[in-house]
């Protein structure tokens, strides 16, 4: 995902844009495995974007207030994050 394409889709949500945000949002938007603030933490880094845990967990919790992501409560913590907002199922298995 480019940036004017985040940049886009941010000013719709009444989001402010930012190197930072752009690179968890684009993070997101590249994966399928639905991934937790961690995992998230380590796909942003690989990317070449230094960016702390805290940032993250407050960048997710902005996304999901205004609609960009969905937060994916699972009952043992470590909740998972998908930007995939079509309807889908999650199937979670209990082992």
């Amino acid at each position: 995902m480019q940036p004017v394409q985040s940049k886009r889709i941010f000013q719709e949500h009444g989001v402010r844009y930012t190197d930072r945000r752009h690179a968890v949002y684009a993070g997101l938007c590249n994966t399928t495995s639905h991934p937790t603030a961690e995992e998230l933490k380590y796909l942003v880094s690989d990317a070449g974007c230094d960016i702390s845990t805290a940032t993250i967990y407050n960048t997710l919790d902005l996304f999901c207030r205004q609609g960009l992501v969905r937060r994916l409560l699972m009952p043992s913590g470590g909740d998972r994050y998908d930007a995939d907002l079509n309807e889908h199922l999650h199937l979670r298995l209990e082992d």
